[in-house]
């Protein structure tokens, strides 16, 4: 599991931390599959549709997001020397494989597991130019007497971060003539990693403050619960439950340290990451060889995501005050989301399927949690898919498009005073402003072997 999590670069915000649809055919329909059924990804959503099956299938494919990332940030000061502007861009892909059987046990019972990934964030941004941590020179802060380096006040700051949540969940669904139900269990398996690098402005010698963060793969449970209503022969309503869960993510942390005597060193860190609890309605309704399906998708973001946090076991990271702490937290406020998905599925030929889809959610970030860390969501998303096949095999096929979307942050933001407050003395908050922006394209692809 853990060659998983060393393979995956990045992963993007769209639904707060999750992707907007789990698999390739629910892409195509903008993620609106809660009353569809007859997919392994129902093992993510909607459970209870393992109750209707009526022959087994192997599923398996990837998501691959492609993300066009952009931190921006200035500050304006009375001193020039300590005016400064960013613009960095960042690139980075992200494939997400999911893969699952499933089978119908009796005439009523269904039976099925799948492995996928449920929720992740992050980003990398690197050379991003500011003043030293408490507008010191090079050579005050490193007690050294370079001629060249040493009068420089600026320094360059590089992030990583990176979270990402798998899931292997079996389930089991029953149907009981126009009522089905179903659940299943969430073996739920986290990671994270963060470091923040202070270095010279030529990226030569790393300087305190630099510290890297590495967790503890986590394990916890979680579970679900569906429900489906067939009103009509083609028409059905359903809902579904989604635990949250939270993940312990202790680990290490090496810490560039302004001991001069022992500049690195290392302690034990303490990290909570709780993901939230989702409720999820939909409709679906086939006429002809027409399927149209919508859901609202209820996402309760305050429950868990009111700060970022990690508590070292002794003070370590300076501060602009002088002293150190052994807390490092920004303050991000999360609200609690509703997302609605829209989706339309024609057959205009045997086994050959042609899809559309909106998605939209506001995001659930407030100005003071923006930073490059976990930036911005996105809130539009239109899709579009094919389904290509016989009665044994389909290809599934989606393209996604995650419009931008541009937050600036608070002045009065964690990560904002941590950027412009260098002494009791010394606020430059007034004149310093950021901002994160994201869009990403995704592709989709799937395949289905019915057996």
């Amino acid at each position: 599991m853990s060659l998983w999590f060393l393979s995956v670069n990045e992963i993007f915000s769209f639904n707060g931390l999750f992707q907007t649809s789990f698999g390739a055919k629910q892409a195509g329909m903008g993620g609106a599959n809660l009353a569809v059924g007859g997919s392994v990804m129902d093992l993510e959503s909607n459970p209870s549709h393992l109750g209707d099956l009526k022959s087994k299938k192997f599923e398996a494919g990837s998501a691959f997001h492609f993300a066009n990332l952009r931190y921006e940030d200035k500050l304006n000061s009375p001193n020039p020397d300590f005016s400064f502007s960013n613009r960095i861009e960042s690139h980075p892909i992200a494939p997400l494989p999911y893969i699952g059987y499933i089978s119908p046990i009796t005439g009523n019972i269904g039976l099925g597991i799948a492995f996928y990934t449920q929720a992740g964030g992050g980003g990398v941004f690197r050379d991003i130019l500011k003043n030293s941590l408490n507008g010191q020179t090079l050579n005050e802060t490193l007690g050294t007497n370079d001629p060249i380096l040493g009068r420089q006040k600026q320094i360059h700051q590089s992030l990583t971060f990176k979270f990402i949540t798998n899931k292997i969940t079996p389930a089991i669904g029953v149907n009981f003539g126009k009522l089905s139900i179903g659940g299943g269990i969430d073996f739920i398996v986290s990671r994270m990693m963060f470091q923040r690098i202070f270095t010279d402005t030529t990226d030569t010698i790393e300087l305190p403050g630099t510290f890297r963060y590495q967790s503890n793969i986590s394990y916890s449970l979680g579970g679900k619960f569906g429900t489906t209503y067939k009103l009509t022969p083609d028409t059905k309503i359903a809902y579904a439950y989604i635990s949250g869960h939270v993940s312990h993510l202790d680990g290490r942390m090496e810490v560039y340290t302004s001991d001069r005597n022992f500049p690195v060193q290392y302690t034990d860190i303490s990290k909570l990451m709780s993901l939230p609890p989702r409720h999820i309605i939909g409709i679906s309704h086939k006429t002809g060889d027409f399927l149209f399906a919508f859901d609202i998708r209820y996402i309760q973001w305050s429950q868990g995501f009111g700060a970022n946090k990690f508590i070292l076991e002794r003070p370590l990271i300076p501060t602009p005050l002088g002293v150190d702490t052994n807390i490092i937290q920004f303050n991000i406020n999360w609200k609690d989301q509703t997302v609605f998905a829209l989706g339309m599925e024609y057959e205009f030929k045997k086994s050959y399927f042609f899809r559309l889809g909106y998605n939209y959610g506001k995001t659930p970030l407030s100005p003071y949690g923006i930073n490059p860390m976990i930036g911005t969501t996105t809130e539009h998303h239109l899709s579009t898919g094919l389904g290509l096949g016989s009665e044994t095999f389909r290809f599934n096929f989606a393209l996604e498009y995650a419009f931008p979307k541009k937050m600036t942050g608070a002045k009065s933001s964690d990560w904002a005073i941590a950027n412009s407050v260098y002494s009791k003395d010394n606020v430059q908050a007034p004149g310093y402003s950021h901002s994160k922006t994201v869009s990403v394209f995704s592709l989709f692809l799937g395949v289905e072997v019915f057996l």
